[in-house]
């Protein structure tokens, strides 16, 4: 049963180019000629105007575009989250070398930028920095959408797309970027919705390959987190919520208490149960092997027992439950967790999850369209995604669109594959590659969850 509820009435209830350049056409620089961008661009309400005429430039000056853009992404993310330190100041002398120095040797940085007049593409690894032009704004955007459209929908077009958007917007990626294992891909506005791990790399004996069976995907704000220091990812305390009581009809409600009242029945949307939920947290739970493990189902699916359980600093929170979207804007959504003990709806707002404290957390939401957004221009990251970063989070897994209620085989494998790299002492950014190894345990199931538009649902975004 689909996660996502998306009406009014319950909503109120709770919170009672131009033409297209030549793709040969490609600039290499190494890390010695990296330029800066001054702090007067980074403010400048004409930013894209800015970066328009510094890739106009013959040659153009392609270091400092993608610096100015970098710059501009991360202070848009810090300067709303009270406790952030990001300001333009901050960055103001960062350098290409600074940010290649936080790049591993199996990383490649790949940042796509929508301008008003042109869209390029800029590749960063430890060794090298390429910069390619794409086609037309419109025409990318409107080929993004599309492809998005037909994975969700499992249109018979899907891998077409696929083929067609992957070469648009990395055809022309040089052999060193594309034998990268692991890429951190930074895009927003209509590109942020693309489902990359879907896109078709290639074909194999008249089969696609997906780029998810070459590449992991993790999604960064910017390239200038790369420059913070990446803390090594640990295991601890496993936190659960979900499998709540939606609706009054629910034995577990009325076992306790009887019949309901016909006032408080006709006030309280009613909601089906999501009977998964529950045995998804407790085999992830079993996965993660954590010393502590705290499931919160039921009545106890509230927002006062999450908020408690935040205390002891879990490692990884993972939430089963509806995600409400008022007239399906993403940027309103918000957790409904199930009734309270008086049957009125708990839910968790972006506000309230942004003002908690989950530092260091990994978050994974399973609700239907958790992490789905609506196309705003500049914003990379929106909706129950940025408060989770917001509030702390090391790293958000959430879908894109509807999912149905499973019993959590995806996250089973998610979960191993993680335990087994904390224990191996890899670094901060694991997780794309984790949730890469479910990915492909999902395509190579030959059961239903083989289709990309079961697993091609989730992606995760990373601080660091």
């Amino acid at each position: 049963m689909p996660r996502r509820v998306s009406v009014v009435f319950l909503i109120l209830l709770c919170l009672a180019t131009s033409a297209r350049s030549p793709r040969k056409q490609v600039w290499l620089e190494q890390s010695s000629r990296g330029g800066t961008a001054s702090a007067g661009q980074l403010r400048a309400s004409t930013q894209a105007q800015a970066v328009e005429a510094l890739l106009a430039r013959n040659p153009p000056a392609v270091t400092e575009a993608f610096l100015t853009v970098e710059r501009d992404r991360s202070f848009d993310f810090g300067e709303t989250n009270p406790t952030s330190r990001t300001t333009p100041e901050s960055f103001a002398h960062i350098a290409l070398p600074n940010i290649q120095h936080g790049i591993s040797p199996d990383e490649a940085v790949l940042s796509l930028y929508l301008g008003t007049q042109s869209s390029c593409l800029w590749a960063v690894t430890q060794e090298g920095f390429e910069f390619h032009r794409l086609a037309a704004p419109t025409q990318l955007a409107a080929l993004a959408h599309e492809f998005r459209n037909a994975v969700e929908s499992n249109s018979p077009h899907r891998d077409v797309l696929g083929q067609r958007l992957y070469r648009e917007l990395f055809g022309e990626l040089s052999a060193g970027v594309r034998r990268k294992p692991q890429w951190l891909v930074i895009a927003d506005d209509t590109l942020f919705d693309v489902p990359f791990p879907t896109l078709v790399a290639g074909n194999q004996k008249g089969n696609p390959v997906y780029l998810v069976e070459e590449h992991s995907t993790q999604r960064i704000s910017s390239a200038l987190t790369l420059v913070q220091p990446v803390h090594r990812a640990a295991r601890g305390a496993f936190l659960g919520i979900g499998d709540g009581i939606y609706n009054t009809a629910d034995p577990r409600w009325t076992s306790r208490h009887g019949r309901i009242s016909s006032e408080l029945r006709d006030s309280t949307f009613q909601l089906t149960r999501l009977p998964a939920s529950g045995t998804e947290l407790a085999s992830s739970a079993r996965e993660w092997r954590g010393n502590t493990n705290v499931l919160l189902t039921g009545l106890g699916a509230s927002s006062a027992s999450f908020q408690a359980s935040l205390k002891m600093r879990p490692r990884v929170i993972h939430i089963a439950a509806h995600v409400i979207q008022p007239d399906g804007n993403a940027g309103q959504a918000l957790i409904y967790l199930g009734l309270s003990e008086n049957g009125r709806p708990q839910t968790l707002t972006q506000n309230e999850i942004a003002k908690l404290n989950v530092s260091g957390s990994t978050v994974v939401m399973s609700g239907c369209s958790s992490a789905g957004l609506q196309s705003v221009e500049g914003a990379a990251i929106l909706g129950l995604t940025r408060a989770w970063l917001l509030a702390g989070a090391r790293a958000v897994v959430g879908s894109r669109w509807a999912t149905p209620d499973d019993t959590g085989e995806l996250f089973q494998v998610f979960y191993r594959d993680l335990r087994d790299r904390c224990d191996r002492g890899a670094d901060g950014r694991v997780i794309g590659a984790s949730l890469q190894q479910a990915q492909q345990a999902m395509l190579r199931s030959s059961t239903w969850r083989s289709n990309p538009s079961y697993w091609g649902a989730l992606y995760a975004v990373g601080k660091e």
